[in-house]
């Protein structure tokens, strides 16, 4: 039975090829209808996203707004085809509307920065060369599309107060509405999935986003909102946020002191990132091992930021060892 009482929201849940299932896209019904997100660029998922409006007597074409949560594909793919057919006004963070202006280049620099980083954290060569084969089809995915409105932190959105919220992706924006106490949170929560805090590529110029560190910050921010109902990316909503972000935090936690009892006796252990995924999961398919190495480096800077680990480098391979008292 659904928690829903909001008779205008409808999720749409649309197929993707990732093992995270289905994604959800939700049609606000309003005198100006509008979708938040946008699914993955696959045929049937349009089809079905076609099928889903007619049943609630729309088309595409009536679409007047689309609001991104965050930038990832399976979010994103078919925004290309929505604008075509509806020319409705798309609402994202700045970095979104960059990634999409020239995707195809960013897709290829980001298949670059995860290659050198799977080296940096000792990931053996011919296993790196078989992770970017596995990745190569993801560029159909979506495709380049013009969004003409940035969405900043504090801004709001037909009604809706935006929140960026960076963690699992640096664009994560949450639509908040206090007067219904609803949230379009996107995949910055979710009641049956732990939202990975994925490594990603840095903006030029700038050192690379500590991404755990910056999630557990946001979480906390979204803690203090007075949310009745959460309409996540993922799965169906959800209310009693805080205690999801409650239980989210302890996994964290334990899962930060599991990867400590794993460095052990500095003198002993000194791991890569890679060595602590393969601990975590060791059965990780190798399309899933940048998941698993995000786990691992999220978790290896926490403990770093709290001195409780220290990084070394080994001719170009990172290594973590457990602090010694002595050393804090």
């Amino acid at each position: 039975m659904s928690l829903d009482p909001h008779s205008d929201i409808v999720r749409i849940s649309l197929p993707t090829p990732f093992p995270v299932g289905p994604v959800n896209v939700f049609l606000v019904k309003d005198e100006a209808p509008l979708l938040i997100d946008a699914a993955c660029r696959m045929p049937h998922a349009y089809e079905r996203l076609v099928s889903r409006l007619r049943e609630n007597g729309l088309r595409v074409s009536d679409i007047r707004r689309v609001l991104l949560t965050h930038g990832h594909l399976d979010h994103v793919g078919l925004l290309s085809e929505i604008v075509a057919e509806s020319g409705a006004e798309v609402y994202a963070h700045p970095y979104v509307i960059e990634q999409y202006r020239s995707y195809e280049e960013g897709i290829d620099e980001n298949h670059q920065f995860l290659a050198e980083m799977m080296h940096r954290f000792g990931v053996p060569g011919e296993k790196v060369a078989l992770v970017a084969a596995s990745r190569s089809g993801l560029k159909d995915l979506a495709a380049q599309v013009d969004i003409q409105h940035a969405v900043m932190d504090g801004d709001t959105v037909a009604g809706f107060e935006a929140y960026h919220v960076p963690g699992h992706s640096a664009t994560d924006t949450l639509y908040y509405d206090p007067r219904r106490r609803i949230a379009f949170v996107g995949d910055h929560l979710l009641r049956n999935i732990s939202p990975n805090p994925l490594l990603r590529k840095p903006r030029e110029g700038e050192a690379r986003v500590k991404s755990l560190l910056e999630y557990k910050h946001s979480l906390r921010r979204t803690y203090k909102l007075d949310i009745d109902l959460c309409y996540p990316g993922h799965g169906e909503p959800f209310g009693n946020h805080r205690r999801i972000i409650e239980d989210l935090l302890q996994r964290h936690d334990r899962r930060t002191a599991a990867i400590l009892a794993l460095l052990g006796n500095p003198a002993r252990h000194a791991l890569t990132p890679y060595e602590v995924a393969l601990k975590l999961f060791p059965k990780i398919d190798l399309k899933m091992l940048h998941l698993g190495l995000s786990v691992a480096i999220g978790h290896l800077e926490v403990l770093e930021d709290r001195n409780q680990a220290v990084a070394e480098d080994r001719d170009g391979v990172v290594y973590y060892r457990g602090r010694l008292k002595a050393e804090g």
